[in-house]
Parts: structure tokens; sequence; C-alpha cells
């Protein structure tokens, strides 16, 4: 249960600045695109592009926060019913497959060989 709570918080921390990062990547490239749409398409139209691409980034970030919401959500989902799997089958995952289930059986196999792996952090 111990290291339970040391996932999901090593999770969260990089799942927040992970999606930070891709909302202010979509907003600013969005952004990027309108300056350089209405600097080339439309040179003599406005005094600067600035407004436009201000407006643009606004309406692409605010779509992409509420998305980047929902995929947070499917992460912490799929985080809880695999820690529920492991705990429920005494530290083994039967129902991960592939390369999570061949990394919780290399930590299991580790942690019974006496090898430092993940899990001596938590029993510290």
């Amino acid at each position: 249960m111990h290291f339970s709570i040391i996932q999901v918080g090593a999770l969260n921390g990089i799942a927040a600045v992970i999606f930070f990062i891709g909302k202010f990547v979509l907003s600013g490239g969005a952004a990027i695109v309108a300056y350089l749409w209405v600097d080339i398409a439309y040179p003599d139209s406005t005094n600067s592009p600035i407004y436009p691409m201000a407006i643009v980034a606004i309406m692409v970030y605010l779509p992409a926060a509420k998305i980047m919401n929902i995929v947070d959500t499917a992460a912490e989902v799929l985080l809880v019913c695999f820690i529920t799997d492991k705990e429920m089958h005494n530290g083994h995952a039967p129902y991960a497959r592939g390369a999570l289930g061949d990394w919780i059986n290399k930590a299991n196999n580790m942690e019974h060989s006496g090898k430092p792996g993940y899990d001596s952090v938590a029993k510290s």
C-alpha cells in the first residue's frame, strides 16, 4: 500500500508537468501559425497580427485544456486499476500485458533476489 501512494504521487506529478507543457505547446503552435498566416496572407489588413494571434491562442487553449483533463482522468483510472490488480494478486498484476507486465515481472524478480530496485525506496 505504501508504494501505491508513491506511484500515484509520481504519476500525478509527471502528468501535471506533461499536460501543462502540452496545453501551451498546442496553443503556442496555433498562435505561431496564426501569426504567420495573418502576417503573410493579410499584410496590409491589420496593424499588428498580435491580437488575432492572442485570440487564436485562447481559443485553442480552452479545448486543449479540456481534452488534456480527460486524458489525465483516463491515466489516473488506469493507474488505479493497475494498483488494484497488483494488490489483489499479492504484488503480481496478471491483467497487465506487454511492456507494463514485463516491467512488473522484472521488478518483482529484483525484489525477491535482494537486488536494489524501485521498491528499495518505498521500504526504507
